[in-house]
């Protein structure tokens, strides 16, 4: 197996990447929070040239609290976008709506470390919900049973002891709008 390569960019993600998989999920965070969908819109350093579009919508039990999106620049170090400010702010106003634009501060490649700022912007939307949250935990045999009993079907009592298993930052609903499925993990919309 060939050994991976150093380099700043990569050191740079691995860091950011441990430092999300190390929060608290957003659930845990925010309490109240009930769902949370981001629309982002990447546009050159001038700002005229919009280069991607992806809109994403977040379970907040498997999403992580560090909100962060990678930097349209595939060669960009040190940069992104960290969107975990703005939704902690619009959490704590109770605001269900945010809009803002970020300019990435990282470099514009490896070859101008030190010497040439990325600058390309992100815009970005936020659609937050709120309210009271199921807790997780065993549910009891007889709502298992009122539930099966509704349905027609009934398989005895079901145990649920914790959500199911996902990859917490990238783990993302079916879009509301267009029944399509997107995730965190960045997807074009055309």
């Amino acid at each position: 197996m060939r050994p991976q390569k150093c380099s700043p960019r990569a050191d740079y993600r691995r860091q950011e990447s441990q430092r999300t998989q190390e929060s608290v999920s957003l659930a845990e965070k925010f309490r109240e929070l009930k769902s949370l969908t981001v629309e982002l819109a990447y546009f050159n350093a001038a700002g005229a040239t919009k280069m991607s579009q992806i809109k994403c919508t977040f379970d907040p039990d498997t999403t992580k609290s560090v909100v962060r999106f990678d930097c349209y620049n595939h060669e960009c170090v040190g940069g992104d976008f960290d969107l975990s400010e703005a939704l902690a702010q619009a959490v704590a106003q109770r605001r269900t709506t945010g809009a803002g634009e970020m300019c990435c501060q990282g470099w514009l490649s490896k070859a101008t470390i030190g010497e040439a700022h990325c600058h390309n912007i992100l815009r970005y939307k936020l659609r937050v919900a709120y309210g009271k949250r199921a807790s997780v935990g065993i549910i009891p045999a007889q709502a298992v049973d009122s539930v099966a009993s509704n349905s027609g079907r009934s398989n005895g009592p079901e145990r649920m002891d914790a959500p199911p298993q996902m990859d917490s930052f990238a783990k993302a609903q079916p879009d509301t709008i267009s029944g399509r499925r997107t995730s965190g993990k960045q997807t074009d919309l055309i």
